[in-house]
Parts: C-alpha cells; sequence; structure tokens
C-alpha cells in the first residue's frame, strides 16, 4: 500500500497539528516538506522534517499562492502529498485545487464543502434543519453589534461570521453584562476587519471536540475529547488540556447527520457545547480540517492523518480503499499545551488585565495539568526539539534581544558622554 502514496509530503501551515502530521506521514515513509516563511520556527526542527519550503505570504492572494505551490510542487515528478492544517491554508488551497498537477493529491474536503464550513452562518440553518441544537443567533454588519445585543439579550457571545477572521487569540468574546461603552469598547478593536459578525445567545458548557475523517458522506473515524481549560479564563481560547472520553451516542449521530447531509469527505472536527446531561449538545462549528488538539487522538490509538492521506488517495482513485477505525480508542488520556498555557498567561499579565490572585491561580492550574498529564501536544520522547525550542523561544530570546538591546544603549550612552567630555 505504502508504493502508491506519493514520496513527498508538504505540510502548510505551522501549528500545532503540524508536528503530528510529520511525525505520522514520515512514518508511513514519505519525505516531509514543511512550509515556511521564514520566520523562527520550532517545528522546523523535528527530526521528521526533512527539508522546508519557502512558501509566500498568503496575504499576496489565493492566485499567486496556487502558482507558487504548483510550481513547486512540478519539481517532484513523484507527485506531492499536501496536508494544510489550518483554517486559511486550507481556504487557499481549495481556491486552487485546479492549479495542482497530476500526481499530487490535497488532503482536505473537496472545495464546496470547505467553503460551507467557514460561514458559521450556513452551518448553522443547517444544524438545525437536521434537528441539532443550536443558540439563538443574528448575522449582522459590525456596526450593528450593539443592536443585535439588545435583541439577542445576556449573556451572549460575539464572534466573526467566517472562521478566516476569527480575532487574534480569541475564538469569540463573551458579554455577561455590559453597559453601551463597555460593548464599544469591547467590540470596537476586536472586530475590525471583520466582514460581518456574529452575535449569539450563549450557553454554558463543557466543549467537545469530535475529530473524524469521513469518504463521502460516511464516517471512517471518530474521536472524542474533551476541553478542560484554554487560554482564556472565559473558555473561548484555544483548548491547553483536554481529555478522551467515551464516543457519545447523541454527538456521534449529529455528526453521521452533518457529514451525510454535506457528502463530506476528509478529514474534520465538529464542537459542540455540553451541558450537565449528555443530551444537552449544542452545534458551535465544523472545522474542514485536522483539530488542534488531534495529538490526543493519536496518543489514544487513532492516526488520523495517515488515514486522512488513503482517504484522499482512494477518493482521486489511486490507492485502495482506506480500512475504518472502528477499534475502540484508549478513554482518559489526557494531553496538555503547556507552552501555549504559558505564553497566554504572560499574555494576560502584560495586558493588566489579571489580579496577582487570579494570575496565581491560573499558575497553580498550569502545574497541575502539566504534572497530571499523560503527554504534552508537542513534546514527543523521540522528537524533543521543537517543544524545546519553543520553550527557549518564549524565555531565553526574549531576555538575550532585551540584554543585547541594553549592551547597545549603554554603549552609545558612553560614547556619548565621552565625546561630550572631551569637548568641555
Amino acid at each position: 500500500m505504502l508504493r502508491l502514496w506519493p514520496r513527498a509530503a508538504l505540510v502548510l501551515g505551522d501549528h500545532r497539528q503540524s508536528l503530528v502530521v510529520a511525525r505520522s506521514l514520515a512514518r508511513a515513509g514519505c519525505e516531509v516538506i514543511l512550509s515556511s516563511t521564514g520566520e523562527p520556527s520550532a517545528t522546523r526542527h523535528s527530526r521528521y522534517i526533512a527539508r522546508c519550503w519557502q512558501r509566500p505570504e498568503l496575504d499576496r492572494g489565493a492566485s499567486f499562492f496556487g502558482a507558487s505551490l504548483a510550481g513547486f510542487a512540478r519539481t517532484l515528478p513523484e507527485g506531492l502529498i499536501v496536508f494544510p492544517v489550518g483554517d486559511t491554508e486550507v481556504a487557499h488551497i481549495a481556491a486552487n485545487l485546479h492549479a495542482l498537477p497530476p500526481g499530487s493529491v490535497a488532503v482536505m474536503a473537496p472545495a464546496n464543502t470547505v467553503h460551507r464550513c467557514l460561514n458559521k452562518a450556513t452551518l448553522y440553518d443547517l444544524a438545525r434543519c437536521l434537528g441539532l441544537a443550536v443558540a439563538d443567533f443574528e448575522v449582522i454588519e459590525p456596526e450593528q453589534i450593539e443592536a443585535a445585543i439588545g435583541r439577542i439579550g445576556f449573556p451572549c457571545v460575539i464572534k466573526p461570521a467566517s472562521s478566516l477572521e476569527d480575532a487574534s487569540h480569541v475564538k469569540a468574546l463573551m458579554l455577561e453584562r455590559a453597559t453601551s461603552v463597555a460593548i464599544a469598547e469591547l467590540v470596537g478593536t476586536s472586530s475590525a476587519g471583520w466582514s460581518r459578525a456574529l452575535v449569539q445567545r450563549r450557553v454554558v458548557g463543557t466543549r467537545h471536540n469530535c475529530h473524524f475523517v469521513a469518504h463521502r458522506g460516511r464516517l471512517l473515524a471518530y474521536f472524542e475529547q474533551a476541553v478542560l481549560r484554554t487560554t482564556r479564563l472565559d473558555g473561548a481560547g484555544n483548548g491547553v488540556d483536554g481529555v478522551s472520553v467515551p464516543p457519545s451516542a447523541t454527538r456521534h449521530s449529529a455528526c453521521e447527520r452533518l457529514i451525510e447531509a454535506l457528502e463530506y469527505s476528509g478529514p474534520g472536527c465538529v464542537q459542540f457545547l455540553v451541558g450537565p446531561t449528555d443530551s444537552e449538545s449544542w452545534f458551535l462549528e465544523l472545522n474542514a480540517r485536522l483539530d488542534a488538539t488531534c495529538a490526543i487522538a493519536e496518543r489514544s490509538g487513532y492516526d488520523l492523518p495517515r488515514l486522512a492521506v488513503e482517504e484522499a488517495l482512494y477518493r482521486r482513485g489511486d490507492g485502495p480503499p482506506p480500512a475504518a477505525l472502528s477499534r475502540p480508542y484508549r478513554v482518559g488520556v489526557r494531553g496538555v499545551w503547556t507552552t501555549g498555557d504559558l505564553r497566554a498567561l504572560l499574555r494576560e499579565l502584560r495586558t493588566g488585565r489579571l489580579s496577582v490572585s487570579a494570575a496565581l491561580s491560573w499558575w497553580a492550574r498550569m502545574s497541575w495539568s502539566f504534572l497530571r498529564a499523560h503527554h504534552h501536544l508537542t513534546f514527543h520522547w523521540s522528537d524533543p526539539q521543537p517543544a524545546f525550542r519553543a520553550i527557549l523561544g518564549m524565555t531565553v530570546a526574549p531576555l538575550w534581544r532585551r540584554a543585547k538591546h541594553l549592551t547597545y544603549v549603554y554603549r552609545h550612552a558612553a560614547v556619548i558622554c565621552l565625546a561630550a567630555a572631551l569637548l568641555t
């Protein structure tokens, strides 16, 4: 089976799941290439990364990016596996699937499915038609947010209508109760640049990530994981502590209905907010990509990147039917993202939004998670360098840059004082 795979695989995007994809495809016998912008990257130090491809900046446009990628793929006569791992990368590939040369394959959902998944309102309408619970929402222009809040009421959630316009570090803005001035201050900076905004009634619950790989509307693998903590105290950030949980019949059925209705193929992740009882599952979104916490699935026994490649090749007619992952995965496997946790704590301290007691509480929870975890999302004993490089980049590198800056200042101050002394 492996001899049918193209020899080279391009991991497109430098995210948490990039390491999981690189390690999986390297174990399958591929030469793994990481897309790079030239910026410092911890991922590129993985022993599973053979080399890097200097890709153009994504903001130069989808067509320019597509032409560059196609040109790179043509240099590999044995074909290229293109595995986009982030929303922006998936959207750019979806716009340029026609540009990929014969022999190359993109490991992702079809372009029309990607576009439907990126639009939250379209997905919410579909989910409601399928009988899934969706909290009341309105899609409006950013300047109409305050009026929409008045109609939806408190508590509410504000987020961009497209997954490509997420605010930095924030998946959604939570409002419990606020004055008009506070709303304008909170929303004004975060919604800058959004073409459309979505205001939704807030429901309370634990976020569950339902990872999957599908083929033409049929599930090949289903893995469920609960998010215990995120990079924000209100739970709206990226997951930093998660655990594998038994597959829920309620959410498994909901995923099946969504995937069948979309005739979905490829990897993805459906997110729900789960209330006190298992039946209280509120649909959040469907991401047309591997989830950033797919390392937990891998450590629980489900190699989703490899299955996704097998499905993409079979869909193109270049491989045998992929075997569905029907065996039970390990439950109770806990994974943490300590570098992301620490980075979020430092960011909140710099902004002054955390009190001393809140910062100490965060540190205690982070330390407890670190000690209780079965594994860490970016660390592996066979490939330790990326995690160590990430820690050094957060701690030693900033101190070194500050020391060099101070040395520069002191040296020039000494020269100025010496010149002043000679002139007087």
